[in-house]
């Protein structure tokens, strides 16, 4: 159950027994769903013989199903607030579609409000600001994604206001020669649906996520149809790498951003990537850990040779067109902060060890 929650809801919320647990028990308290047992099991969950628990099996009864429709359909405040927003989008599927538009537009007006509300604290001498954060409140940059999903659910928007400047000039570097291919990059089962419906070629986040990656991509060849940008299914996936000349160097160079998604996925505050040296100092709680031996497992980490065999590999097991590589080693003290040596280095090898 677990495994399914991370899968529909993507890489932005972890769940632990013991928030899953307490909402089973709210649930069937409510009527919502009902607990059986397998055939092995007794009414208390015991299978005959044993000492230990049997297999708790739920299912979903009309009431239940009927609460869940009934949540489908609401397009209030609570559906597009923080707290709620990523829920109703991993169901868009299942959710009328006039409902679907009024949620989004409303997360649409929600997002313009805390932009505004930005903007004129930016306003304000404020010592601590740097001039590129100021640049993406400016630019509003929640507010150009909110507007390209409403026009995939076939809502006519402007364009958005800071896009019409005369002053707005968009550079491409290091040269625009030709126009950029479209790809639609999703981390749950909505994307997979969405690209599929659109026709356009997908990309699965599997360095964030790591969850769901085989049935989303599945999901896309299934239900495909052709669209104007792809004639047929195209997918590539996206895998965190860390390489260096020896397999243990490269396991401490990737400590750090896999520490990182632990204080992420756990709720907590981020700041500045550790450095290496740091990294293996800083003692971490169960929950992190759990965190951090997960995306252990879904990156490329090795000498040279090592991370070429599970690229090549990870390209064959999800049946992939394209692997992107986002290399995430970190520094060792006395790097120059400016300079990421070691991310250079990690593409340089894995380049003369493929090509």
């Amino acid at each position: 159950m677990r495994k399914q929650l991370g899968r529909r809801l993507g890489g932005f919320r972890a769940f632990s027994y013991g928030s899953l647990y307490p909402a089973l028990r709210r649930l069937l308290r409510a009527g919502s769903i009902a607990e059986t047992t397998d055939e092995a099991g007794d009414q208390y969950g015991r299978a005959p013989g044993r000492l230990r628990r049997g297999r708790r099996v739920y299912r979903i009864p009309p009431a239940g199903q009927d609460r869940f429709a009934a949540m489908l359909a609401e397009a209030g405040p609570q559906a597009w607030e923080d707290g709620s927003f990523d829920v109703h989008l991993a169901f868009f599927a299942r959710t009328p579609a006039e409902t679907r538009i009024r949620i989004l537009e409303g997360r649409r007006r929600a997002v313009e409000e805390r932009r505004d509300g930005l903007r004129t604290a930016l306003g304000r001498p404020c010592e601590g600001v740097d001039r590129y954060t100021r640049e993406l409140h400016r630019l509003g940059l929640d507010e150009s994604v909110l507007w390209s999903a409403l026009r995939c659910a076939g809502v006519r928007v402007p364009l958005p206001r800071d896009l019409m400047r005369e002053n707005y000039i968009l550079k491409a570097t290091p040269a625009a020669v030709t126009e950029p291919k479209l790809w639609l990059l999703g981390s749950s089962m909505y994307s997979a649906h969405l690209a599929a419906a659109k026709g356009l070629p997908y990309v699965f986040a599997h360095h964030f996520s790591g969850q769901g990656t085989e049935e989303a991509l599945q999901t896309y060849r299934d239900e495909f149809r052709p669209g104007d940008l792809a004639a047929e299914p195209v997918t590539f996936l996206t895998v965190n790498a860390a390489v260096a000349d020896t397999a243990a160097e490269a396991e401490r160079l990737l400590l750090p951003n896999l520490q990182m998604m632990a204080r992420l996925r756990t709720g907590q505050p981020l700041g500045p990537l550790d450095l290496v040296e740091d990294a293996e100092a800083r003692q971490l709680s169960p929950r992190e850990l759990t965190v951090v031996d997960a995306g252990r497992r879904q990156a490329v980490v090795g000498s040279p040779a090592e991370a070429a065999d599970q690229l090549r590999a990870l390209a064959e097991r999800f049946g992939v067109d394209e692997v992107m590589v986002n290399p995430v080693a970190a520094a060792f003290r006395g790097t120059d902060p400016d300079t990421a040596p070691a991310r250079e280095t990690t593409l340089e090898l894995l380049a003369k060890e493929l090509f």
